[in-house]
């Protein structure tokens, strides 16, 4: 796994419908890898929760499967007894660049599974209207009813706002809500395309630009059957590449953003235009939100991909992580293959047992040093 300082040090040398979902199914070398455990204490965790791992017979040998719900369910086991770390207070994050194509919606799902796979309750917004988060986790937004064994998105986040005309489409949090691997694993507010009309909807509205974070509030400090998110430790938005004023809202709402970046000089351009924003944020709202850089699609084989990496470095060191996300032919041809993270899928691919783990904690540990938030 490449990190930042290493890779610097090294320059000069070398159709819209979702698909099928796939079964999934582990044995235990690879499922104590996710959970970043050994297999004797996987094993022992299975006896001392009591869940049940089925078994295929493979000749005179029953092998354990692990199915993504239970290790979802594992990993909230272990959390409920303190054998995980958690963070000090909830944490709501955006992930946005104004340019596409740097990964935003593979972040947002990988890192939400990762998360969920250290035990930390994730719940994932999607707000973009064209809905890649919702469909890679295996739901079709173009239709609101199951069909042919296909789940729909008959609710987004439209009628959690109440705000005119969606006020009467409201629905309670749990209508809304898809959990694709079951209660323990990551959550979902889908999306569909309608999603723009909220756009135009908060457009209309007084105090828009805090509407998503009144809501969060409301959720977490003010909980009702309705809208419970007292339950999550992280709130994960992804956005458009894009600022409207359901973007706004969600930066609003975010004390941390972050921001894959694709190594070339657009990357560079477009991330310059997001710096000298902040300081038009800092004037509006009062705070300024953490920042942290992501960069992506590396190859160290290409000159142009470790100029960019290096200049990144000099103008924004302290912002970049440590871990940068090589480029990988396994990513999108799994996401095109099946709505199923490469967390889940492909385990054990160096760009998710080094990259996209290492990545997830050292997120993490920034998150844990947040300074606490004042309501």
């Amino acid at each position: 796994m490449p990190y930042l300082d290493e890779e610097l040090a090294l320059e000069g040398t070398v159709e819209r419908a979702a698909p099928a979902p796939v079964s999934i199914r582990h044995r235990i070398q690879v499922a104590a890898t996710m959970l970043r455990i050994s297999q004797n204490t996987l094993k022992n965790y299975e006896k001392e929760s009591g869940i049940q791992v089925p078994r295929s017979e493979t000749g005179s040998v029953a092998v354990r499967e692990y199915s993504p719900e239970v290790l979802f369910e594992l990993a909230a086991w272990r959390r409920e007894r303190g054998l995980t770390s958690a963070l000090p207070r909830p944490v709501t994050l955006a992930i946005h660049n104004r340019k596409g194509g740097v990964g935003k919606t593979f972040l947002a799902v990988e890192l939400a599974t990762q998360w969920q796979l250290m035990g930390l309750r994730t719940l994932i917004i999607d707000a973009d209207s064209q809905a890649n988060t919702t469909l890679q986790f295996g739901y079709d937004p173009e239709i609101e009813e199951d069909v042919d064994g296909q789940e729909g998105v008959p609710y987004t986040l439209a009628n959690l706002l109440k705000i005119p005309p969606y006020e009467k489409m409201a629905q309670p949090l749990d209508a809304v809500l898809k959990k694709p691997y079951g209660p323990h694993g990551p959550h979902l507010i889908p999306a569909d395309s309608n999603i723009s009309d909220l756009e135009q909807a908060l457009i209309s509205v007084s105090a828009r630009d805090y509407r998503l974070d009144h809501l969060i509030r409301r959720g977490r400090k003010e909980p009702t059957a309705d809208l419970d998110l007292r339950g999550y430790d992280i709130i994960l938005i992804d956005l458009p590449p894009s600022i409207t004023a359901l973007v706004m809202a969600s930066l609003v709402a975010s004390d941390f953003w972050l921001v894959p970046l694709g190594l070339d000089r657009f990357g560079l351009k477009g991330l310059g235009n997001l710096i000298r924003s902040l300081t038009e944020f800092q004037s509006a709202f009062g705070r300024l939100p953490e920042l942290c850089l992501i960069p992506n699609h590396y190859n160290r084989n290409r000159a142009r991909s470790r100029f960019f990496l290096r200049s990144l470095k000099q103008i924004h060191g302290n912002l970049l992580t440590r871990v940068i996300l090589r480029e990988s032919e396994i990513v999108p041809r799994k996401m095109a293959a099946s709505p199923t993270p490469v967390s889940l899928s492909s385990p054990m691919e160096d760009i998710v047992k080094e990259d996209l783990a290492d990545l997830a904690q050292e997120i993490l540990d920034r998150l844990a040093k947040l300074p606490p938030k004042n309501d």
